[in-house]
C-alpha cells in the first residue's frame, strides 16, 4: 500500500505543471471512440498526463440540421471513469462550405461550439487544453481555448478524401497550427524534417500499447482456428482499402501458395477481395477487437506493410510495425518513411520482386532479425514513453 501511494505521489508531482487546466477537449475524426486509433495514446494520459482532469472526446462536427433529422448523431457516452466522456457538438454549417470565410466560420462553427461549451457542457474555456488532429479543426476553436495541441499523423495533402487537399489554403492552415499552438505533435519523420523550424514541432512517432507487451495471449482471442501449428503465416493488420498494392498482393500469394496470408482489418479493397476467391491460401479476417490484436500477430511469422507507391504513403509511419515488432515479428514495408531507429530493425523494398524476396528469406530463415531485439525496440516505443516525454515537453510551457 506504502508503495502505491509513493507511485501516485510520483505521478501527481511529475504533472503538476499542468495544475491550472481543468478541462482537455479532445477534438475527434472518428464517430467511434473505441475504434478510434488514438485511443492507446489517449488511455495512457488519462492515467497520467490528464489525471484528475476532466476529459472530453468530442465527436467530428455535425450540423444542427443533422440533428433534428437523427442522423448519425449521438450526445454524450459515458464510457468508464478512466476513459473520456464522449460527446456531440453542433454546428450551423458544415466547414466545408464556408471555410474560405472567417465570419461565417465564427458566426455558424466557433460561437455555437462557446456556447455549447459554456451552457451545455459548463466547461471553462479559459481554463481547457483543446486537443486536435486536423489543421481546420484549429480555424473554429482558436479564439476558444487558450492552450492548444495540434497532433499531426498523416500529411492531408495528399488525401484524395480531404476536403482541403487540393486547396492552397492547406499549406496556410497547417503553418497557423504549426505557429499558434503551443504544440505540435508530427508522428512522420518526413513531414518533421520539413516543419522542424517551427518552435512548436515536436516529433512524436507512433507507438505501442503497453497491453501489447504484458498481456497473456489466449488462443480464444482468435477469431479464426485453422491455422497448424507448423503454418508460416504472413499477416497485416489496418484498413484493407486502395493505399493497399494489389499487385504486391498477388504477386506474393501466387509466389507463395504453401504460404497462408492474413489480412486483418476492415475491408475496403474490391480487387483484394476478387484475390482472397481466387487464391485458397489468402484469408480476409476482417476487423478484430483491438484487445485480439496481439494474439493475432503473435500467429504471424512476417508483418508486412505493402502500401502502393502514393504520396500519402510516403508520409507514413505505420504503427502496425510497432504492433507486429511487440510480438518479435519481423517485418517487410515499402513506400513509407522511417527513421533510423526503425529502418534499422525493418526489410524496405523497392519493388515487388524485392518485397517477395525479402518475405521468402524471412520464411526460410535466412534473413531475420532477433526476435528478443524487436521486442526490446517495442518496449522503448510504448505509448506510455511516448507521454512521458510529452510530459517533460509541455513542462517548458507557461500554463497560468
Amino acid at each position: 500500500m506504502a508503495y502505491c501511494n509513493a507511485i501516485n505521489s510520483l505521478v501527481v508531482k511529475m504533472y503538476d505543471f499542468m495544475k491550472t487546466i481543468s478541462t482537455v477537449c479532445i477534438f475527434g475524426i472518428s464517430i467511434n471512440y473505441l475504434s478510434f486509433h488514438r485511443k492507446p495514446l489517449i488511455d495512457e494520459m488519462m492515467v497520467s498526463l490528464f489525471r484528475n482532469k476532466q476529459v472530453y472526446f468530442f465527436y467530428p462536427l455535425k450540423t444542427i440540421w443533422q440533428r433534428i433529422l437523427k442522423k448519425n448523431t449521438k450526445n454524450v457516452d459515458s464510457i468508464k471513469r478512466t476513459e473520456p466522456i464522449c460527446a456531440s457538438l453542433y454546428t450551423l454549417a458544415p466547414l466545408s462550405f464556408i471555410y474560405k470565410s472567417e465570419l461565417l466560420i465564427w458566426l455558424c462553427i466557433a460561437l455555437p461550439i462557446q456556447l455549447q461549451l459554456k451552457y451545455r457542457y459548463k466547461i471553462s474555456a479559459s481554463k481547457s487544453l483543446s486537443w486536435h488532429y486536423k489543421p481546420e479543426q484549429f480555424l473554429y476553436i482558436k479564439k476558444t481555448f487558450k492552450y492548444h495541441v495540434y497532433e499531426n499523423y498523416d500529411n492531408y495533402r495528399f488525401d484524395k478524401s480531404y476536403f482541403l487537399a487540393k486547396s492552397r489554403m492547406y499549406d496556410e492552415y497547417l503553418n497557423l497550427n504549426f505557429k499558434r499552438c503551443c504544440l505540435s505533435l508530427i508522428s512522420s519523420i518526413k513531414q518533421y524534417n520539413m516543419y522542424q523550424h517551427h518552435s512548436s514541432t515536436m516529433y512524436f512517432p507512433n507507438a505501442v500499447s503497453t497491453r501489447f507487451l504484458t498481456g497473456h495471449l489466449n488462443a480464444a482471442e482468435l477469431p479464426f482456428n485453422f491455422l497448424k501449428e507448423e503454418t508460416k503465416t504472413v499477416g497485416y493488420v489496418g484498413n484493407i482499402d486502395e493505399s493497399i498494392d494489389t499487385d504486391l498482393i498477388e504477386a506474393l500469394v501466387n509466389r507463395l501458395k504453401s504460404v497462408t496470408f492474413l489480412l486483418i482489418g476492415p475491408i475496403k479493397n474490391a480487387k483484394i477481395q476478387l484475390l482472397a476467391e481466387k487464391y485458397k491460401n489468402l484469408h480476409l479476417i476482417g476487423p478484430v477487437p483491438y484487445d485480439s490484436l496481439p494474439a493475432c500477430i503473435a500467429t504471424f511469422t512476417v508483418g508486412i506493410c505493402p502500401y502502393k507507391k502514393l504520396d500519402f504513403n510516403l508520409y507514413r509511419n505505420p504503427l502496425k510495425v510497432y504492433e507486429y515488432s511487440s510480438q518479435g515479428i519481423p517485418s517487410v514495408v515499402q513506400n513509407c518513411t522511417l527513421d533510423d531507429n526503425t529502418l534499422s530493425l525493418v526489410h524496405m523494398a523497392v519493388s515487388i520482386e524485392g518485397f517477395v524476396t525479402h518475405v521468402s528469406n524471412i520464411l526460410n530463415g535466412t534473413q531475420d532479425v532477433a526476435k528478443a531485439q524487436l521486442i526490446e525496440f517495442a518496449n522503448l516505443n510504448t505509448w506510455k514513453n511516448r507521454v512521458e516525454s510529452l510530459a517533460a515537453r509541455l513542462q517548458e510551457i507557461d500554463f497560468k
